[in-house]
């Protein structure tokens, strides 16, 4: 295929008029085209044998900084803008469709590189992906390192990432369906999922609030030894709240095999620990 160039750049005369049986003579001069040695990069871009209406045609420098890019028309080919001679990369995409690899181009002077291109079909087109953010109820802040869980209806955790500085998250190839989304962090109250529907290729909003967690409760534990500093596994703790001269049993436990107790849900007040082990004879 040649590839012709306009050497002399295209120009016009004055308008005149010309009588019935007259002569005229009107000259030009042509100014010389000063890209007349750049070429340009055309193609076609098919997938099978279907040309790709649309797609995006990228040209590049050996590094991979952007130069040009052009989509293609209603029969897939494509022309980029004329360069200098060189080496350039090209590549296309088109939604739906698997990137192509880039295709390093020699353009000659004077001349044309054509390149052709055929696209697979990306089998994770047709996924869907959900983003939003996590958010402070009470200071409408967005929160940062999140947790954000997405379960199935039946409970099955699918997949689950992080929301960034920004409080945003990304969870990218969710197949069709029904879902359950949450979120969590140390210091909020876990929240109550959000149900969410997704189909078709689908870009899906989702915010999440969380409420502060307000600490109002406290924990109790520590470790039943005997004389000489050995565990005492299955000692009988019982934590016993104090006012005044008054003592009440409140929550009872029993230690394991280090020895260790602990209660949880203790309020704010005067609280003793005792213990005791008793043996079967």
């Amino acid at each position: 295929m040649t590839f012709k160039h306009e050497s002399y750049l295209l120009n016009r005369s004055s308008q005149f008029s010309l009588g019935t049986g007259a002569e005229n003579r009107t000259d030009l001069t042509l100014a010389p085209n000063p890209a007349v040695h750049y070429s340009a990069i055309a193609g076609n871009v098919l997938s099978g044998a279907t040309p790709l209406v649309n797609a995006l045609v990228k040209v590049l420098t050996p590094g991979g900084n952007p130069l040009d890019h052009q989509y293609t028309n209603t029969q897939g080919g494509f022309i980029t803008s004329q360069f200098p001679a060189g080496v350039y990369q090209i590549l296309v995409s088109a939604p739906g469709f698997l990137t192509s690899a880039p295709v390093t181009v020699n353009l000659p002077a004077d001349s044309a590189a054509f390149v052709d291109f055929n696209l697979s079909a990306d089998p994770r087109a047709a996924k869907n992906s959900l983003f939003g953010l996590v958010l402070d109820q009470v200071t409408g802040n967005r929160i940062a390192l999140a947790t954000v869980i997405l379960t199935d209806t039946g409970g099955q955790t699918v997949a689950a990432t992080d929301t960034n500085s920004d409080g945003q998250y990304l969870l990218c190839e969710t197949d069709n369906g029904s879902y359950l989304i949450s979120a969590q962090k140390p210091g909020y109250e876990l929240p109550v999922p959000l149900s969410i529907t997704v189909t078709g290729s689908q870009l899906s909003q989702t915010n999440i609030t969380l409420t502060p967690e307000v600490a109002t409760e406290g924990t109790v534990h520590g470790f039943i030894r005997d004389g000489s500093g050995g565990a005492l596994q299955g000692a009988c703790v019982g934590l016993y709240a104090v006012s005044g001269a008054t003592e009440t049993l409140v929550q009872t436990t029993f230690t394991n095999a280090s020895g260790f107790y602990l209660f949880g849900e203790v309020t704010a007040g005067n609280y003793l620990v005792k213990a005791k082990l008793d043996t079967i004879a």
